[in-house]
């Protein structure tokens, strides 16, 4: 009966407009971006989450337990981690850039991830592992 009713509505009003071009925030990530390179600040993370249709900074820190909050189960977002890798002897940088999908993210908003990635991608351009966490 419901599937009639909404039948109706769209016969009615037309269908919904749906808003599919996603946005940055080019400013904000790209200074996230390098605070989180550069080796003569402490921050050691970002994440980039979305406020609409559009890609904003949401948080910067070092903590990386404070990190791992940032992320719920019904929201999409993005991290970019400074790691460091090696030994006493050999000290070296890592950058990895994760994409997270919660399980509660519907099916249309898990499948735009793959163009959201790539447009991000743009401004964070250097990463030695990529991670993703459905």
């Amino acid at each position: 009966m419901s599937e009639g009713l909404e039948y109706e509505t769209i016969v009615q009003n037309g269908p919904r407009k749906v808003t599919m071009t996603t946005g940055l925030d080019r400013d904000t990530i790209r200074a996230a971006y390098e605070d989180v390179r550069s080796d003569a600040s402490p921050t050691e993370w970002a994440v980039f989450k979305f406020e609409g249709a559009r890609i904003v900074c949401s948080a910067r820190g070092s903590d990386f337990t404070e990190f791992r909050t940032q992320f719920s189960d019904d929201e999409r977002a993005f991290g970019y981690l400074r790691l460091q890798m090696g030994d006493e002897m050999s000290k070296r940088k890592k950058f990895m850039f994760m994409t997270w999908v919660g399980p509660n993210v519907s099916v249309i908003n898990r499948a735009k991830m793959s163009t959201d990635k790539a447009i991000i991608k743009d401004i964070i351009s250097v990463s030695n592992i990529f991670c993703l966490l459905l």
